[in-house]
């Protein structure tokens, strides 16, 4: 889970035993982590960016899950394609999930926030062509189960999000990868 910040998803989900989750957020967040958690069998807390090198430390035995949520949008461009680089050439196989913002983000985030998103994307199977070892699986708005939320001011408020062009500002995208296979030889 790459930016995880105080997320709990480790704990909430109870992966199987045969799972090995990490955890992977800058050092101060993981020092604050570990007055809360502790690691453990199966559990691993890496202080890092994910721009640096922190991958090493993962086992490569297995398929991989990467979870990144409300993080690549504070990366450039060429660090979101260095970062999809590594986890494709690291691992065999696996799938990658995580939100995007439309090319509008970076230029509202210069007016309202003095510019901390620095990427969005239009159509991000267009990250097909950056890495091709990555199979575009699906995608959806952010916001669109806002049906299950179980407050109606705040259901209501993404109800009318979910009417407006800014249903697609946040998208969810799911892409998975595998061993890249030699290609057929004419006998």
């Amino acid at each position: 889970h790459l930016g995880c910040g105080m997320d709990t998803r480790a704990f909430r989900l109870h992966p199987p035993d045969t799972a090995r989750w990490f955890d992977v957020d800058q050092p101060a967040v993981i020092a604050l982590r570990r007055k809360l958690y502790d690691d453990r069998d199966g559990y691993r807390m890496i202080g890092s960016s994910v721009t640096e090198e922190w991958l090493d430390e993962i086992p490569t035995d297995r398929p991989m899950l990467m979870v990144a949520e409300g993080l690549l949008m504070y990366l450039t461009e060429p660090e979101v394609r260095t970062l999809l680089q590594r986890l494709t050439d690291r691992f065999g196989a696996g799938e990658l999930v995580f939100d995007t913002v439309s090319p509008m983000g970076p230029r509202l985030s210069k007016v309202l926030t003095k510019g901390i998103i620095r990427w969005g994307i239009r159509d991000t199977r267009d990250i097909e062509r950056w890495n091709p070892r990555l199979r575009f699986l699906e995608r959806s708005a952010a916001g669109a189960l806002y049906e299950r939320i179980p407050s109606a001011p705040l259901r209501l408020l993404w109800r009318l999000v979910n009417a407006t062009p800014m249903r697609a500002y946040d998208v969810l995208n799911r892409f998975a990868f595998s061993v890249a296979r030699a290609p057929a030889r004419n006998p």
